[in-house]
Order: structure tokens, then C-alpha cells, then sequence
């Protein structure tokens, strides 16, 4: 039987460079150990409602090694 399993990173953007490249970075440094993302989801407030400076978490997943 195939198990996974999971964990959620935080990644706050940095200004100098795209969220966009800054998302993918991470998504590719991840999916180079092996994780997959499977959802992606922003911390809302009423502070960072306009823009995502809070950052976003990722959802990844991969098959258990054990």
C-alpha cells in the first residue's frame, strides 16, 4: 500500500525579484526532494487584503520513504 506524506511551508515574498519567479523557485527546489505542491493558500487579513505581503503557504505531498 502507497502512503504519503505531508507538510506545509510558508513562503513570504521579498521584494527585489517576481513573486511569480519567487513562487516557482519553490516549487522547484521542492519538487527536487521529491514533494509535489498540492494546494496553495494565502493567510488573509485585513493588513495584506490588497497584495499577498503576508505571503502564501504551499501544500506538499510526497510517497513515504518507509
Amino acid at each position: 500500500m502507497v502512503t504519503f506524506e505531508y507538510r506545509i511551508e510558508q513562503l513570504k515574498f521579498e521584494t527585489g525579484s517576481s513573486s511569480e519567479e519567487q513562487l516557482l523557485a519553490a516549487i522547484n527546489h521542492f519538487g527536487s526532494e521529491g514533494w509535489r505542491t498540492t494546494r496553495m493558500f494565502a493567510d488573509i487579513s485585513l493588513k495584506n487584503l490588497a497584495s499577498l505581503k503576508g505571503g502564501i503557504k504551499l501544500m506538499l505531498e510526497r510517497e513515504s520513504q518507509g
